[in-house]
């Protein structure tokens, strides 16, 4: 959508701005504004648009939307010099419907979106209120100056000044709100990055370990048991030493007899 702009923008800035009596000078009160339907009108508000895109800031972008707005209220006041009829009527009706949008939805979401980012707003709060009841002097005017069955189109035109403290007050409720939220939510997300992280290794301890020790297999001398290898080695001995006895010689148990003197 930008880029589209980009290139209505480049393409009418070739062709130069149109000069035409309708926007020649007007009773010392500076140039008559290209009003909807005239050639220039459409390059106007590409302008607009793409100043809106390029500008970041809140409230910049507050301020913007009240300078276009303002805008329209000029090509209403200059309409309204117009020959009277259906066409300049529904003309007008158009432009207030753009003035209350640009006010309300534009500037008054711009004054919510800084809030939302954390932003001190209270001054561009203020000027919002100054500059719509301002807005409220010209629009009146207008709407006294209009065919009585055309006054009712501009009743929420009128009501967006009277309405600007309230609006304020909303937006920045509205955006501190969701600014508290996205912060607990954020305040969360890092406790379970805590509470998931591993935790850290206790002191070391200095006792020295004991290597296990590989069981033996079954054979090898490292598994017998030492008092269990010396009793067989006994018996082994024993055995040596009756196999040497003669079988068929009686065994004297009794003390040898002593010689005959």
């Amino acid at each position: 959508m930008f880029f589209m702009i980009s290139l209505v923008l480049a393409s009418a800035l070739a062709q130069g701005e149109p000069t035409s009596p309708a926007a020649a000078p007007q009773g010392g009160q500076g140039p008559r504004p290209v009003l909807p339907g005239e050639r220039g009108h459409i390059l106007k508000m590409t302008r607009e648009m793409i100043e809106l895109a390029k500008t970041h800031d809140s409230e910049r972008r507050m301020q913007l939307f009240l300078d276009h707005a303002q805008e329209r209220l000029r090509e209403r006041e200059s309409l309204q010099k117009e020959t009277p009829g259906t066409e300049r009527e529904r003309l007008g009706r158009g432009l207030g419907e753009s003035y209350t949008r640009l006010v309300s939805t534009g500037a008054g979401g711009a004054i919510e979106c800084g809030a939302a980012e954390g932003h001190d707003m209270n001054r561009a709060a203020a000027e919002y209120i100054e500059r719509t009841r301002q807005h409220h002097e010209g629009w009146s005017q207008v709407v006294a100056g209009s065919p009585a069955e055309e006054r009712p189109h501009y009743a929420e035109t009128l009501a967006v000044s009277g309405k600007a403290a309230g609006r304020v007050r909303e937006a920045q409720e509205a955006g501190r709100s969701f600014y508290n939220q996205e912060r607990l939510k954020e305040e969360a997300r890092n406790r379970e990055k805590v509470s998931e992280a591993p935790k850290a290794p206790g002191p070391l301890d200095k006792t020295p370990k004991k290597t296990p020790e590989t069981p033996a297999a079954p054979g090898d001398p490292a598994h017998r048991n030492p008092d269990g290898d010396h009793r067989e080695g006994d018996r082994k001995d024993a055995d040596a030493h009756k196999d040497d006895r003669d079988p068929s010689r009686p065994e004297h148990h009794s003390h040898p007899h002593r010689p005959h003197r």
